[in-house]
């Protein structure tokens, strides 16, 4: 037998062949016949490397040349399947598939998915509407925008996952679930649970989903709640931890995820925690209460910022209304104010029509404090006056409406709400002060120092005009009146007038013309009101002008008038009004 080298050079060169060669030359070509009808129905890359065999037995062992064969597929008797010849190639390729689900898998339920949807996610509300309140909670509208955006993830790494494993998921599907908020710090009280819907969302990168669901929210603890409430009232919240906890079905498309336990918090500090809203009173009008009420009403319109996208409709509701009282840690109660239902639409400002009435005044209110000159109501009244912020205290709540849940009156009652009340400038409120007929009287020389009859005297005819607010359109009627005055000549200041004692008085309202509003004219007359002096040099100077120089001195005085007035709500002092004017003194 010849070998395979000879083999190859007897088919090089087809001149000069022996017999011998002939007859192997035959054999080799019915095996090559044999062997082009094979390929047909072999792969391609079995024929190529079947074309090769030729070079490649020049250097092989027949051995070796048998098992390169037959792991090509070109020995044996039989047909191999493609699939067995491809094996492992698919195999490779549903691995690699096996692979990327599995990282998708792993991703989503790790904390790689939870940290980048913490970052990326963010939802805009548009919208929050109550559609109406039911025993147990309320019925909450909530329209916003939902998107991903991978620039706000911190970790390259995960945000670079996060895009892509995104952008294979596409979407995301929750099923219905219940989300339940609580305050560490206040013992893990349970604020509220919100059951939300099954949502749907699109989770690629930039792509933004639109969400409108109906939740069913109800409240948790009302004592914890209030807790909380009283806290951000007076001003002792700096900063609040929410937490969040929700077991949430999750799926996205065909592969249902499973139920992932969600639980985040947040902080609030300083700016981020939400305040009163602004507010501006627009009108009020004081007058007597009517439709069988005692006392004085008032009606107000005030007009509430509203920043927010809610939109809510509230139902009617009725409060107290106190002032501070002799001590800053109590309130003395005043009146009380109710409004009609209220519609509040998205970031559109309030109007609230408020009605209040104060039927009677208390002791307590009117009575003049410890240690001060001035009751409760003095105090508020003249803060007002002065143009200064006074404050209110509005103490909820209670609702007319049968209707209303029993969970919102629970929620709701004894909060206080401390309301600052604006004040208007009048400074001219007394719009003049005089005294008409003044006689002055020496004082005895032969008198004892520091006694009364030392002192000289002022007797005359006080007029006071006093100028009413528009607001005001209720009775009111002067019945005393005392004054405290600083006395000047010349730009100096020459003594003070005491007249501590009420003097009895009448007043006279003069209704508004041209621009002028209305007012109130007040007589009274005093008779030898004592005067202290404090510049005898400068009273000398005034004697000797009232002797020898044979007309008035003028005198300027500054006051503090102090009414007592009658209204439909009782009796009661305005201390502290001020005053100023010129009196002519004459020798008496």
């Amino acid at each position: 037998m010849e070998s395979p080298e000879a083999q190859w050079a007897s088919t090089r060169t087809p001149s000069s062949r022996p017999a011998s060669q002939k007859s192997a030359r035959s054999s080799r070509s019915e095996r090559s016949n044999q062997s082009s009808r094979t390929t047909e129905q072999t792969p391609l890359l079995a024929r190529e490397d079947r074309s090769d065999d030729g070079q490649e037995e020049g250097t092989h062992t027949p051995a070796t040349t048998s098992l390169l064969r037959s792991l090509s597929g070109s020995g044996g008797s039989g047909k191999t399947p493609l699939w067995k010849k491809r094996w492992p190639s698919i195999l490779a390729l549903v691995i690699l598939c096996l692979v990327i689900v599995g990282i998708m898998l792993g991703f989503l339920a790790t904390e790689g998915i939870e940290e980048y949807a913490m970052q990326a996610a963010d939802f805009k509300p548009t919208k929050l509407s109550l559609d109406g309140l039911v025993d147990q909670g309320a019925r909450v509208h909530v329209e916003g925008d939902f998107t991903m955006n991978a620039s706000k993830v911190k970790k390259s790494s995960v945000r670079n996952l996060g895009r892509f494993g995104t952008w294979i998921a596409r979407e995301a599907e929750t099923g219905p679930f219940d989300a339940h908020v609580y305050l560490p710090e206040y013992g893990n009280v349970l604020v509220g649970t919100a059951s939300i819907p099954s949502i749907k969302v699109n989770i690629r990168n930039g792509h933004t989903t639109h969400i409108s669901f109906i939740t069913s929210v109800q409240p948790g603890s009302p004592d914890g709640i209030r807790n909380i409430a009283n806290d951000w009232i007076d001003g002792r919240l700096g900063q609040i931890r929410v937490k969040g906890k929700a077991e949430v079905p999750l799926k996205s498309g065909l592969i249902n995820i499973g139920k992932q336990v969600v639980e985040q918090s947040m902080v609030f500090k300083g700016g981020d925690i939400p305040t009163l809203p602004h507010y501006n009173i627009t009108k009020l009008n004081i007058h007597e209460a009517k439709h069988g009420r005692k006392g004085m009403a008032a009606d107000a319109a005030v007009v509430v910022t509203n920043d927010f996208p809610v939109q809510i409709t509230l139902p009617a509701v009725a409060v107290d209304v106190s002032i501070d009282g002799c001590s800053s840690d109590k309130q003395i109660f005043v009146g009380t104010a109710e409004t009609s239902q209220l519609e509040v639409k998205p970031k559109t400002d309030v109007e609230v029509n408020v009605f209040g009435n104060v039927a009677h005044l208390s002791d307590s209110l009117t009575e003049m404090c410890p240690n001060s000159a001035k009751s409760p109501l003095d105090a508020f009244i003249g803060d007002y006056m002065k143009g200064d912020e006074a404050t209110i205290y509005i103490n909820c709540c209670k609702f007319p409406d049968p209707n209303t849940p029993d969970w919102a009156r629970d929620l709701l009652k004894d909060i206080t709400v401390p309301v600052p009340f604006a004040g208007r400038d009048m400074g001219s409120l007394i719009k003049n002060f005089t005294m008409a007929d003044l006689h002055f009287s020496l004082p005895d020389p032969w008198a004892e120092p520091g006694t009364p009859a030392a002192s000289p005297k002022i007797s005359a005819v006080i007029n006071v005009d006093v100028g009413l607010p528009n607001e005001m359109n209720f009775p009111l009627e002067v019945n005393q009146v005392k004054a405290d005055a600083d006395i000047y000549y010349k730009n100096k200041k020459l003594g003070k007038m005491d007249m501590s004692k009420w003097q009895k008085a009448n007043s006279t309202r003069i209704d508004a013309h041209d621009k002028e509003g209305p007012s109130l004219l007040v007589k009274s007359q005093i008779k030898n009101a004592p005067i202290e002096i404090l510049d005898d040099d400068l009273f000398s100077e005034v004697v000797q002008a009232l002797i020898f120089g044979g007309k008035s001195v003028m005198l300027d005085m500054k006051a503090t008038v102090s009414v007592g007035v009658n209204t439909p709500m009782g009796n009661f002092a305005i201390r502290g009004i001020p005053a100023k004017g010129s009196v002519p003194v004459k020798r008496s």
